[in-house]
């Protein structure tokens, strides 16, 4: 991994790898933008604009000014916020939202070119995964996303600004050591604002790197000693999945088998007297029709799921008060149960399955196939898909000539400049 991290240039990785990072970098700036204006978003804005010692540093599409250390901390809150950054089903979280707002943000102020983000977020996403398997193989409860993500941002921070091979294993392993907690299950079973810590994740990122290029010695980190295989090496960035609805990955598996059911037997949610979902374990952490806030509203898949059968879709603006308050979408929500199976669970968490039973009021009974969620690498999205989902989040943030000025950029440009000047 050391090797990985301090040695290698953009024209070492495959052209996989380096397309699936400017597919990942697409999808966070999109997720980021269709987050920021929001009013949980807002409102975060201005509290950290008022308790900023400097200003002079603005969010992405917002007009708000807080100090650079805020600004990232606010554009990982913004792309992580509703649920819709990637994910890869490996490390059981979301890397994209913690690495590439920091990489983008540091690029620019240190004048690095668009391939050394690309190859900075390839490495990330590498030792970002790593990084989740040896925590969980070490023991311990399951990690939320800030647990490990922080060591893949060190990582593609090192790489970035070039460290060197002592720097880098010190800066790995302060991260090791002073990663957070992040108690996954219990932050599912109390959904806050927090998520998984994750926008806390680049602000330690930067400070594990910083007393690293101050001399100060760390312990030797697990990752190290994972071997880089050269030409033969496989990029975990090529395995992450994609998101087309504001909620917990669990959900989408369960949305898509409704789907398919409706799409062959064409009934409408008006019919439905009871749904019930057969999936894995930790499904039962998510079932929760009682929604207070916004995060729980993401964390239920009951809800998630009423609310794309009734609107076909799960946006942002469906996890705010005015929707998780809508009688139509919680009536519905208390249809549907869930129920574990061990064989699904066995199957967790390289493959997030589900089966949907719908008993219709005319007593009709249908059953959908074990489903995996469309997004996943074994039903991928195509790009001009993903494109659709970022127009769909950014154009009315702002407008359709930016923003396709600003996916044209990251998706065929060369100038990390030119993508940092349609986000402010």
């Amino acid at each position: 991994m050391l090797k990985l991290i301090t040695d290698t240039v953009y024209h070492d990785f495959t052209k996989a790898a380096s397309g699936a990072a400017r597919k990942c970098i697409l999808d966070c700036l999109g997720v980021a933008l269709a987050g920021v204006n929001q009013q949980p978003l807002k409102k975060l804005h201005r509290a950290l604009s008022l308790c900023s010692t400097q200003s002079g540093q603005s969010p992405w599409g917002c007009k708000l000014q807080t100090d650079y250390t805020w600004s990232i901390f606010l554009n990982t809150q913004a792309a992580s916020y509703f649920d819709l950054d990637d994910g890869h089903r490996l490390a059981q979280g979301h890397p994209g939202a913690v690495i590439i707002p920091l990489v983008i943000e540091e690029a620019v102020k240190t004048n690095k070119s668009y391939q050394a983000v690309q190859s900075a977020v390839i490495v990330g996403y590498q030792a970002a995964v790593e990084a989740a398997v040896i925590i969980r193989c070490n023991g311990g409860p399951r990690k939320g996303s800030s647990g490990w993500a922080v060591i893949g941002a060190v990582a593609a921070l090192c790489h970035l600004h070039q460290l060197d091979v002592a720097t880098t294993t010190n800066a790995l392993g302060f991260s090791e050591y002073l990663a957070p907690q992040a108690p996954q299950d219990r932050s599912l079973a109390y959904p806050s604002d927090m998520k998984e810590g994750m926008a806390y994740a680049p602000l330690l990122a930067l400070q594990c790197v910083a007393l690293a290029k101050a001399g100060v010695t760390a312990m030797r980190p697990f990752i190290v000693d994972k071997q880089y295989q050269g030409k033969n090496q496989f990029f975990h960035i090529e395995n992450t999945y994609f998101k087309q609805y504001a909620c917990c990955r669990f959900a989408h598996p369960v949305i898509d088998s409704l789907a398919s059911l409706i799409a062959l037997y064409h009934f409408s949610f008006r019919d439905i007297l009871r749904i019930r979902v057969f999936s894995f374990e930790k499904d039962a952490l998510l079932s929760r029709t009682n929604i207070t806030n916004s995060v729980e509203a993401m964390y239920s898949i009951p809800y998630a799921a009423a609310v794309w059968l009734v609107e076909k879709a799960v946006n942002p603006e469906h996890m705010l008060e005015h929707a998780f308050t809508n009688k139509v979408y919680l009536s519905l929500a208390e249809k549907i149960s869930i129920e574990i199976e061990p064989e699904i669970t066995a199957r967790f968490p390289v493959e997030c399955l589900a089966r949907t039973e719908v008993l219709l009021r005319c007593g009709s009974v249908y059953t959908s196939a074990l489903t995996t969620a469309k997004g996943d690498p074994s039903n991928a999205y195509r790009l001009d898909e993903l494109i659709d989902k970022y127009k769909r989040l950014v154009f009315p943030v702002i407008g359709q000539v930016e923003g396709e000025r600003l996916a044209d950029a990251v998706l065929y440009g060369d100038s990390i400049s030119a993508v940092k000047l349609y986000l402010s």
